[in-house]
């Protein structure tokens, strides 16, 4: 992926459900990248990138 995506830095992959995972970039410029890209594809099958956002307990 990171050749396709031609980011800077490198990135870490988590399973976190079926089909459902965490990709933490080093880089928040790559992260900005990524999401503002065209859609992915992988293997066939489309992935959809969206930024995660913690909760906050106030």
């Amino acid at each position: 992926m990171r050749s396709i995506w031609k980011i800077k830095k490198k990135f870490e992959i988590q399973s976190v459900g079926q089909n459902l995972f965490i990709i933490v970039f080093d880089l928040e410029e790559d992260l900005e990248t990524i999401l503002e890209g065209q859609l992915w594809l992988f293997r066939k099958s489309l992935v959809i990138f969206d930024q995660w956002k913690e909760a906050r307990s106030d």
